[in-house]
């Protein structure tokens, strides 16, 4: 479901190697740099969707 709201501007996969900008991503405490997954954010399209719900 994550993959299909991606190509529809919901959702966008946030990449991986981004090791060195760890200090000012608010992902952080969430991270998978060195573990296997992926994150998604919420694009702004996705965020005006989801506001008021």
């Amino acid at each position: 479901m994550l993959e299909d709201l991606a190509p529809i501007a919901y959702l966008e996969l946030v990449a991986g190697g981004c090791a060195d900008q760890c200090a000012a991503c608010s992902l952080a405490k969430m991270c998978i740099v060195g573990r296997p997954g992926r994150a998604w954010v919420l694009t702004e399209k996705g965020q005006r969707a989801t506001e008021g719900r």
